[in-house]
This record gives structure tokens, C-alpha cells and sequence, in this order.
């Protein structure tokens, strides 16, 4: 059998996951999906039992190149879904998950291997757009909006899509076209989705309109139905194979609307307003796709729906990755998400703990807006609040400058006429924000020098693994962020993934990670300056 590759922080988690919402003793089993062009298990997921229709909705929310591929036997207990022809089978037993025993999961697996360290983290990813109008009559909605969608699926094959430098992949490109969005820049990359005005190949020429008049009076409604999608983009894609996977996108995101659509039209009164998410949830190495109604944007209704998909996604019980500010189609353009990621070839010195998912990188210059000598504790604050946003635990949005001086301002910290100012701020002005704007409480570390920052590293190491919000660290009239420690508890010897708010570039890869996201030994904090750590707190039970 040839060898699987799969992540096993990601099996351990969704297990731990499964026992929250379950409990300890739940009998189990398992489900992976991946991608067979990888050989990689992306997603194993444990339930007690699956039915059909249910199945079906868990691939239509997942990336178009994810398929079943096989399940998880935990002991004697029976798997309650159909392995696919030559599917994967692992067989384990409840220990080997308790205890994270990944060698021995190994040894009774021979052909499981690691995930290597180069396909570690998020690919890139093409978003594209469609929408179109369903006139919907009253007595016959159902009907029509099953046409609709029927109609929509026949006419998917002509659709093309267009890069920003107005390149064109459509399913006449071949194997040999190379992808025209391969290789390095933004992590996601915009196409214009374009309609073919010729019909299909083998479709008749001359064709005939139909035109259906029923008497008497009747109430029309027409639905504005919009459809997102992404798709993964590899350096390896030929242009059609990144067309295929696109059209896969759409027909998993058109099947989905039209099941939830079809669902609130039998609940009356039920807006039929579509939102397309996509969410990125912690450990993931693909997107979660989302199609529902407004009406599931209320907090009554949105958090059992929410709970649902945590319950069969194996996501956590008490921590938020669905919310309204973790969806990425509706993130701040041009921005880099969770830069970290795209570190390679490191080798820990020991315990290693980092910041969870979710931030966008802030930094000089940004925006058009010019910072430089004086705005590093402003960026980090910026990124430590798109944390919490994109994390589901605050509302609003990130603020500017001026909007975190007002409400310096405004609590009588600061005078009149420190906005608009350059001046800077440090970590108690950065609580001072976080408390009053969103209810954030922080736990202040206060140092003597560089040395005794690394001599608390265990401090953050804990507070990396319990809470997991980026850390400001001002010292020496600078200002960065921690993202992570590093700590060999037996040398003590320890290292700081730093996020740099002085970097003054582009917001692309690798450029950005190499000038402004490196772990860095205790010697980067100067032995002769104070240094002030504010570790901001999280909400509990938030979904």
C-alpha cells in the first residue's frame, strides 16, 4: 500500500474535541478525508455515527480537492459508514489517542508517514465569484428554485475565470498550460468568473424560447443568489487542473445553497438571503466552507447552528471558529493571516508553544500611512485586536491611529491634543484600549532587563498553551509582538518567534516572513533596557 502522510497534532486535537462534546468514554470512529493527488490525510474525524445525507453536507462545506478517503477503527468498535474502494482503513485503539501515541499508531499502520515539514501550513488559494436571480412564484418556489439551480449546474463547464493581469483559465486550456497563479505573492488571489455567451459544444445552434403564461394573479419574488468560492492553488497546477478544482468548488457550494435554500423556503417566513463564509479553524490545513441564510446571523439561531457544525467538525466547545469576524472573504484586502505559518526550517531547542490561528499582520507604512520611528506599539495593538476579531471573541473593527488616541483621549489618559500627534504608546496605553473598547482584561509582566525577560520565558510558554493571544512586549523604545516561546526547561535556554511591526515592505511571500517574522534568541532583548509584557486574557465558553 503506498504511504499516507497526516498530521497528527491535528488527529490528536479533533479527538480531544470529540471527547468534549461526547465525553471521555464515547465509543468512536473515524473518518479522513484528503487528497489522493497528495497522498495526504488533511482531516480525520471521530463520531460516534454518521448518516448519508449528513456525510454528503460534511464534503459540500469541504475544499473542492478533499474526498473521503477512508476511516479510523477504534478498537472492536464498529465503523458506521462505507469505506470507498481501496480506501484507507487505520486501525488503533483508544490508548494510542489518549496518550498520543503516534509510533505505535505507526507500527500497526506501516503505511502512514509524517507530514513533511515543506507541506506543513495553508496553501495558497483562488477566490472566485457567481451570482444569479431565481424569480421564485408562490406554489411553485421549490420547483423553481430547484430549475434554478439545475440550470446553474448545466451551464458550470462554460464558465472561465480571470487573474488580475487578465489571464484566462478555462476548460480549454490543457495539462501543459501552466497555471498563470502558481508560485509566490498574496495568499489568495481574486478571479473574475466569466460567463461563455456561445453554447456549449454539441448544444443545438438554433434554439427556440418558451414562454409559460398562467391566468389569474400570483406573487413573484426574485432572489439575488450569490456564490463564493476558493480553491487551493499548488506551484505544481497545470491551468486546467486549477479549473476542475474550481468548478468542483462551485458545484459543492451551489449543492449546499440549494439544500439550505430549499430548507427556508419549507420554514415560512424565513429570509432566503445567502452569505458565503469561508473559515480557516485552528490547525486546519484547508478551508471550512459556508453557505446560510442572514437569518442564521442572529445570535439565537447562529449559535445552534454553529454548535452543530463544532460538533461535526470536531471543533472546540468553547472557543468561537465560525463567527461573523473569522470569515476571510470578508477580511481586510491586502493583508498577510497568520504569517507564522510560512516560517520554515526551524529546529526547536525544546517545549514549543505559539500563538492560535487568527491575526493579520500589522506593521509600518501600511495602508498608505506613513508611521515609521513612531508607530510600532500602534501596529501591534492593530494586530492583537484583528486576533480577537478574527477569532470570534471581540466586534467592531481594527482601529487607526487617530480612533486609538480618541479613546486614549477620551478616558482622560491622554490630553486633547495627543491625536493626531506621532507620540507613542506603550503596553498600559494598549490595556487601557483593549479594556475599554472591548471588555479585554490583560495580565501586565513587568521586567528589569532583556535577561529577565528570558528568564520568565516559562510564563509565556504557559500562557501561549492556556490563552494563545499575541503578546506586546515595549522595551528600549521599541515595540514588538510575541508569537511564540520556544524553552528547553532542562538549559533553560530559550527563543521568541517575534512579529516585527518595524517592517516597511510589501505585504507578499516570502518577502514579509523573511523581513518580518523570525524566531529569535534571548540576545535580541537588550540587557540594558526595561521591558513591559502586556498578555491579554480571553472570554470563556464562546461559540
Amino acid at each position: 500500500m503506498k504511504e499516507w502522510s497526516i498530521d497528527w497534532d491535528l488527529l490528536y486535537q479533533n479527538y480531544t474535541n470529540f471527547t468534549a462534546w461526547e465525553g471521555e468514554d464515547a465509543p468512536c470512529f473515524g473518518i479522513l478525508f484528503g487528497s489522493k493527488e497528495e497522498s495526504r490525510i488533511h482531516l480525520p474525524l471521530f463520531h460516534k455515527s454518521i448518516d448519508g445525507p449528513t456525510q454528503h453536507q460534511m464534503r459540500s462545506l469541504l475544499s473542492s480537492d478533499l474526498e473521503m478517503l477512508g476511516v479510523i477503527k477504534v478498537g472492536a468498535y464498529d465503523v458506521g459508514v462505507n469505506v470507498p474502494k481501496g480506501g484507507i482503513e487505520i486501525k488503533l485503539h483508544r490508548e494510542h489517542l489518549v496518550i498520543r501515541d503516534s509510533d505505535g499508531i505507526k507500527r500497526a499502520n506501516s503505511f502512514l508517514v509524517d507530514v513533511p515539514g515543506a507541506d506543513r501550513g495553508v496553501p495558497r488559494y483562488a477566490v472566485a465569484r457567481i451570482s444569479f436571480d431565481v424569480t421564485l412564484r408562490q406554489g411553485n418556489e421549490g420547483h423553481e428554485l430547484a430549475s434554478a439551480f439545475e440550470a446553474q449546474l448545466t451551464i458550470m463547464e462554460t464558465i472561465s475565470f480571470m487573474t488580475p493581469d487578465k489571464k484566462i483559465i478555462s476548460s480549454r486550456s490543457t495539462e501543459k498550460d501552466k497555471s498563470p497563479i502558481s508560485g509566490t505573492g498574496s495568499p489568495s488571489v481574486r478571479l473574475l468568473a466569466l460567463h461563455c455567451l456561445s453554447p456549449p459544444p454539441g448544444e443545438e445552434e438554433s434554439l427556440v424560447p418558451i414562454v409559460r403564461v398562467a391566468k389569474g394573479a400570483t406573487e413573484c419574488r426574485i432572489v439575488s443568489i450569490p456564490v463564493e468560492v476558493a480553491a487551493v492553488v499548488r506551484d505544481s497546477d497545470s491551468a486546467i487542473a486549477l479549473h476542475k478544482r474550481l468548478l468542483e468548488a462551485f458545484r459543492r457550494r451551489l449543492d449546499q445553497t440549494h439544500n439550505m435554500l430549499q430548507t427556508a423556503l419549507r420554514k415560512k417566513g424565513s429570509s432566503l438571503e445567502v452569505i458565503s463564509s469561508l473559515f480557516l479553524p485552528s490547525g486546519w490545513s484547508r478551508h471550512l466552507h459556508i453557505q446560510q441564510s442572514a437569518v442564521m446571523e442572529s445570535e439565537e439561531v447562529g449559535v445552534e447552528y454553529r454548535r452543530r457544525l463544532h460538533r461535526l467538525f470536531n471543533l472546540p466547545r468553547s472557543f468561537p471558529a465560525l463567527r461573523t469576524g473569522q470569515n476571510l472573504l470578508s477580511s481586510t484586502p491586502g493583508l498577510l493571516r497568520d504569517i507564522h505559518k510560512n516560517v520554515k526550517n526551524y529546529k526547536s531547542c525544546g517545549e514549543v508553544a505559539v500563538v492560535r490561528p487568527g491575526y493579520d499582520y500589522y506593521h509600518y507604512m501600511q495602508q498608505g500611512f506613513d508611521d515609521c520611528s513612531w508607530g510600532c506599539a500602534y501596529r501591534s495593538l492593530q494586530t492583537i485586536v484583528s486576533w480577537f476579531l478574527i477569532n470570534g471573541l471581540a466586534d467592531g473593527k481594527v482601529p487607526t491611529h487617530r480612533e486609538i488616541q480618541q479613546c486614549l483621549v477620551d478616558i482622560k489618559d491622554k490630553p486633547s491634543e495627543f491625536v493626531g500627534s506621532k507620540k507613542w504608546i506603550g503596553s498600559n496605553e494598549l490595556g487601557f484600549y483593549l479594556d475599554t473598547k472591548h471588555n479585554i482584561q490583560s495580565r501586565i509582566m513587568t521586567t528589569n532587563s532583556g535577561v529577565e525577560v528570558a528568564e520568565r520565558a516559562r510564563e509565556l510558554l504557559v500562557h501561549f498553551q492556556r490563552i494563545g493571544s499575541p503578546v506586546m512586549i515595549g522595551g528600549g523604545q521599541l515595540a514588538h509582538t510575541i508569537l511564540g516561546v520556544d524553552m528547553n526547561v532542562e538549559t533553560g535556554e530559550a527563543r521568541f518567534l517575534v512579529l516585527d511591526p518595524h517592517y516597511t515592505g510589501r505585504d507578499e511571500l516570502p518577502s514579509a516572513v523573511n523581513g518580518g517574522c523570525e524566531w529569535k534568541n534571548a540576545k535580541f532583548w537588550r540587557s540594558d533596557a526595561f521591558y513591559n509584557l502586556i498578555m491579554p486574557q480571553i472570554p470563556i465558553n464562546v461559540i
